[in-house]
């Protein structure tokens, strides 16, 4: 049940047990401003009964561009998307055993150790986007009288995680609304402070304005604050992120020509509502600086975060501060000057780059097309709020950047683009490297034209130096990951350098590779899928650099159409499983039957997650599906039985004979399973 202040019912329920509890928690809970909104109660966005427990069968949330047939790789379709569902990796100690993953699941996030890839902890839900955001979502699916009703669903699309303060910042939106509009801060899995990070959306009810949403969030480490209250005078430590957002400038508009089909424009089509409407507004939107008075700091912050950002201006940059109870914007940046006509995709913070990110995108198309100078990628100083330098290095490619990352060398930095291209760039001196190219395998129409590359990384541990080999490992759309090595090799032809591809290894996850990061000095590659479900992790130990799975989760890649407790005792009425009586860990196995797109039957223990397992169909399906070319699990569903219409357990004797019976659908077998 979810508090929702247009809910009667739901404030109900929860006006009994809160009335108590108000006036001893009212001088405890942090400052707000009035765009930003904390939680009321320990139970936002959950039952007040139960509380999420474990995930069961669900690894990664779906990228929603990975089930699009035939999604075209257009500027637009992508801006919202670059960063949605990917994971973030905290490195503790010197060894990957205590490394911990957090990876946004649907309305919460879960939080993955290395070690064994098990869950450790899953967040409640999410709270509701202000108003105005879900009103906009209730309008595009009916514009007469449309009225917010409340239900719609939240989807978090970024998380980062901090294990020093106990807290993690993520970003989310409407579902519906298809880009994150809201920053909130959990404590542990507790939601405290959710802030809208476009109050300035409230006022318009219609135009151009209303296509911002937030494409990446920086970690830019920490920073001490002066705490309040009881703790009066002492310093605590709070995360710094910066919050990128951008607007987009492809929309479909009303307008159809004389064959009846609708037209694609630009911003320009529709300005003149939106130009009227700023008239008399400041086009420069100041940056709040370091003073003494924090109040007067935190006004103008607030004050600079609700102004509507000038005509030319495509990104902005929210400056967050988060505590272990609060946080707040205390710098926003827009992109004019010499950023105006830029549109963000991707954000970067370089080492050894103190107060620096680098914001990687594309030119607006009516700049790529007029006579102006573009630029796809800037360095912005968040500290002054000064754009310090426009990229020209790239200024011929035609793609996308969508990824930056750090390489072990300092002024160095890898991206990607959409055409699938890795470049090497030093923003030292503003040159490229080199570059390496990837091609898709896929030549019908309707394949993209281009293997768009989707993470980066770089290997640096000891046994590649001693080996002689530099690895950076590159994740396209198309599933594949190619590890090269960066060391120069010279043509003997032509006496020019070139890189060599170490290994290549198709068809990792299905629907296309989410993000993949190798471990901090270890060969360790861990990776996630667009629409795979599944969490792998590879190991690069081999004489010839080829790698291995070490460890891996994975899940169902359709929704299962058949779920039922292995032993669901007398009756089928389940079992109480306690300590007193002895029940075992065999009463929480869940029995999970796959829908079409996937067939397989699964095992997923609600007390276990390393008990979880696949029961197979018959050995080296993998193999053979790959030698008929069938790819992904939709191939390799074709090779499994049809989907399972009803089962049946017993436990008598099941270690004499087979204690599982299943029949399939238009099928007239019935197949006898030991599980």
């Amino acid at each position: 049940l979810r508090s929702d202040s247009n809910s009667t019912a739901a404030s109900a329920a929860t006006d009994s047990s809160s009335k108590e509890d108000a006036s001893s928690s009212a001088s405890s809970q942090p400052e707000t401003s009035p765009n930003t909104s904390s939680m009321q109660t320990d139970d936002a966005g959950s039952s007040r009964l139960f509380q999420p427990h474990r995930s069961l069968g669900l690894l990664t949330a779906a990228h929603p561009a990975a089930n699009a047939k035939n999604l075209s790789y257009s500027p637009s379709s992508h801006l919202f998307l670059s960063k949605r569902g990917k994971f973030h990796l905290q490195p503790q100690g010197q060894s990957s055993e205590e490394t911990f993953v957090t990876v946004p699941l649907g309305e919460r996030f879960q939080i993955l150790t290395i070690s064994k890839l098990v869950p450790t902890l899953v967040s409640r839900a999410l709270p509701p986007s202000s108003e105005h955001h879900r009103m906009r979502v209730m309008r595009s699916i009916d514009t007469s009288n449309a009225q917010y009703s409340g239900g719609d669903e939240e989807e978090m699309h970024q998380a980062i995680s901090d294990s020093s303060l106990s807290v993690t910042v993520a970003t989310h939106g409407p579902k519906l609304l298809g880009r994150a509009v809201s920053v909130t801060l959990y404590s542990r899995t507790r939601p405290l402070v959710c802030l809208d990070a476009f109050p300035f959306l409230a006022e318009k009810k219609t135009g151009r304005k209303n296509r911002w949403g937030i494409v990446d969030m920086i970690n830019l480490g920490k920073r001490r604050m002066a705490m309040t209250g009881e703790k009066e005078g002492k310093m605590e430590n709070t995360l710094l992120l910066a919050i990128v957002c951008a607007r987009d400038d492809v929309v479909k508009t009303n307008k159809k020509d004389n064959a009846g089909v609708d037209v694609v424009g630009n911003d320009s089509d529709d300005e003149s509502d939106d130009e009227s409407d700023l008239a008399g507004e400041s086009n420069a939107v100041t940056s709040s600086s370091s003073s003494s008075d924090s109040s007067e700091d935190d006004e103008k912050s607030i004050a600079d975060s609700e102004t509507t950002p000038a005509n030319d201006c495509y990104g902005r940059v929210l400056i967050v501060q988060a505590s272990r109870t609060s946080m707040k914007i205390i710098k926003t940046i827009d992109l004019s000057g010499i950023g105006s006509n830029f549109i963000p995709h991707v954000g970067l913070h370089p080492a050894t780059y103190v107060n620096k990110i680098l914001l990687g995108g594309r030119p607006t198309s009516a700049a790529r097309n007029g006579t102006k100078q573009t630029t796809s990628m800037i360095l912005l100083n968040v500290r002054s709020g000064k754009m310090l330098h426009s990229f020209q290095c790239l200024s011929n490619s035609d793609g996308i950047i969508t990824t930056l990352e750090q390489s072990p060398a300092v002024d160095t930095v890898a991206v990607g683009t959409s055409t699938g291209s890795a470049h090497l760039i030093n923003t030292l001196h503003d040159v490229e490297l080199f570059s390496l190219h990837h091609k898709g395998k896929q030549t019908s129409k309707k394949s993209r034209p281009d293997n768009a590359v989707s993470s980066i990384s770089f290997r640096t541990d000891g046994n590649a130096t001693r080996q002689g080999v530099a690895p950076l490992a590159v994740g396209c759309d198309d599933g594949s990951v190619s590890v090269w090595d960066l060391t120069p090799v010279e043509d003997d032809n032509d006496g020019t350098t070139r890189r060599t591809l170490l290994t290549q290894m198709e068809a990792t996850h299905h629907g296309g590779v989410s993000k993949l990061q190798y471990l901090p000095g270890e060969p360790l590659l861990l990776s996630t899928g667009m629409a795979s479900n599944s969490v792998l992790l590879h190991v690069f130990d081999a004489p010839d650099h080829s790698g291995r799975i070490l460890r891996q989760r994975k899940g169902h890649t359709s929704p299962p159409r058949l779920l039922r407790y292995l032993h669901p005792g007398v009756g089928g009425g389940g079992i109480l499983a306690n300590a007193s009586d002895g029940t075992d860990a065999a009463s929480c196995q869940i029995l999970s039957c796959g829908g079409p797109g996937d067939l397989s039957l699964r095992l997923f223990s609600t007390a276990r997650t390393n008990l979880d397992k696949e029961y197979s169909q018959g050995p080296g399906l993998e193999r053979k599906a790959k030698k008929l070319g069938l790819v992904g699990p939709e191939g390799r569903a074709e090779l499994l039985l049809p989907e399972v219409a009803g089962l049946a357990t017993s436990e008598a004797r099941s270690r004499d004979w087979g204690d599982l019976v299943t029949i399939h659908k238009d099928h007239a077998m019935a197949y006898v399973w030991s599980t």
